[in-house]
């Protein structure tokens, strides 16, 4: 229908509806009719931005949430990991290093988490 891509990350609706209403002005202009030309008022303009707006946060919202679950899980895994290093695994040094690598890990995943938490949630 449309010989249309998308060039902006995360702008996709205000990227395409620009495109289509240039489209529009574009098919008016060639056809003379400016009878059928649509002026965007101020209210339309302020509606499609709180569409968007709202759009966003729910996407952010969204994000924050699954953060959250995958920190609560991590936190528990890295609980349960420093208990096995400190149980059987003290004694076998083959099964605390594995253990000691797979610490690190949740807790370097867990700094990105609280990075990007802090930035959503600005």
């Amino acid at each position: 229908m449309f010989d249309y891509e998308i060039t902006k990350k995360n702008q996709a609706y205000t990227e395409f509806r620009e495109f289509t209403d240039n489209r529009r002005a574009r098919l008016i202009a060639e056809s003379g009719d400016t009878a059928k030309a649509e002026i965007p008022t101020a209210s339309k303009e302020q509606y499609l931005r709180q569409k968007q707006n709202a759009s966003e946060a729910r996407k952010k919202a969204s994000r924050i949430q699954k953060l959250q679950k995958e920190m609560t899980s991590l936190e528990e895994e890295l609980s349960r990991t420093e208990k096995e290093m400190q149980g059987d695994a003290a004694t076998n040094y083959k099964k605390l290093s594995e253990l000691d690598t797979r610490k690190n890990e949740i807790e370097e995943r867990l700094m990105e988490i609280y990075e990007e938490l802090e930035e959503l949630e600005q």
